[in-house]
């Protein structure tokens, strides 16, 4: 189950307020709920944050910190629907690693709020490495490799085929001239070709129509992509960790902006944990309503005070807000 209680922050100035302080005074301004969400996106998770935010929604809007490595598109777009469909204007503030299916559901944002550290990737999804257990690969591989292939063996038979022609002087047909550019290049590039799987070219496709179409529906609600951008997030980047950073969102999105004071003292308030995925040190996701809790104290471990480090903790306090 997730961790639904509030994070530790420990030490440092970025500490000094507290991030549910800080929250409420954002929450006060923009009159939105502030949700934190660190982790990966997946089931159930995505059904316990729907009952999170059914159960705390305290604002017409909300604003909700994403730090993710990515996870399921399903996952990914049922949190965003969830926000759209509960909340009149929802606000993605992506301020550290948000990848893939952090992506998607980004793109269910009426607004993005994006700060230095803040990245976002292309909507890459990943598959099973054929033949290998724990293995992934990016579902774009597939169309790369015979993009490539497809280029090479016309570059090829294009080689084999004029050359034929200046050594005969021009003497052979140009059908004669084309079969033997074409056996050429058949002997060549016959046995790459003979490697790809279809079944596996067609799940890739498959995948990446999947996210295709999520994105379009999510799009259809916020329009806050530039045209061509959904197509350039699927298909359009070299590798799945491309960084897109503010300046290269402004090229996909329509509402763009850098943090305000109060937002970015949020972030710094939050150290680590507003930048980095928690999944490097926990199988669970932080999934935490920051705003609306003025009488809470910061939580730390035993023995431990405020001063000692930044390191982050989550605490292992049961969950609050979910059935």
């Amino acid at each position: 189950m997730a961790q639904c209680v509030e994070p530790v922050i420990n030490g440092s100035e970025s500490a000094s307020s507290k991030p549910t302080e800080i929250a409420n005074k954002v929450a006060a301004k923009q009159e939105a709920d502030v949700l934190l969400y660190n982790g990966i996106i997946a089931r159930p998770y995505d059904q316990e944050f729907i009952e999170l935010v059914r159960k705390q929604k305290a604002h017409a809007n909300v604003i909700l910190m994403l730090v993710t490595e990515g996870g399921d598109p399903d996952a990914a777009y049922r949190m965003a629907r969830a926000l759209q469909r509960d909340y009149e204007k929802f606000i993605c503030y992506v301020s550290g690693y948000c990848k893939s299916a952090g992506t998607l559901l980004a793109i269910g944002a009426d607004e993005l709020i994006m700060c230095d550290h803040g990245e976002l990737g292309p909507l890459d999804i990943q598959l099973s490495k054929k033949d290998e257990l724990f293995g992934m690969e990016s579902g774009a591989v597939a169309f790369t490799a015979i993009h490539r292939l497809y280029g090479h063996a016309f570059l090829a038979f294009e080689h084999f085929f004029l050359t034929t022609l200046r050594a005969s002087g021009f003497t052979i047909t140009t059908r004669t001239a084309a079969n033997i550019a074409t056996n050429l290049t058949t002997g060549l590039f016959g046995p790459v070709f003979q490697q790809i799987d279809p079944m596996h070219v067609g799940k890739a496709g498959r995948e990446m129509s999947i996210a295709n179409r999520y994105g379009s529906l999510l799009d259809q609600h916020s329009r806050n992509m530039q045209p061509g951008a959904l197509d350039a997030l699927v298909s359009g980047y070299p590798s799945q960790g491309f960084v897109i950073d503010r300046e290269e969102a402004l090229d996909l999105f329509r509402t763009v902006r850098c943090p305000d004071e109060l937002e970015r003292g949020l972030a710094y308030s939050l150290d680590e944990l507003a930048r980095r995925s928690i999944s490097y040190r926990s199988d669970e996701p932080i999934m935490y309503f920051l705003s609306g809790r003025e009488d809470e104290s910061n939580p730390t471990r035993e023995g431990e005070s405020g001063s000692e480090s930044n390191e982050l903790e989550p605490t292992n306090a049961p969950v609050r807000g979910l059935a």
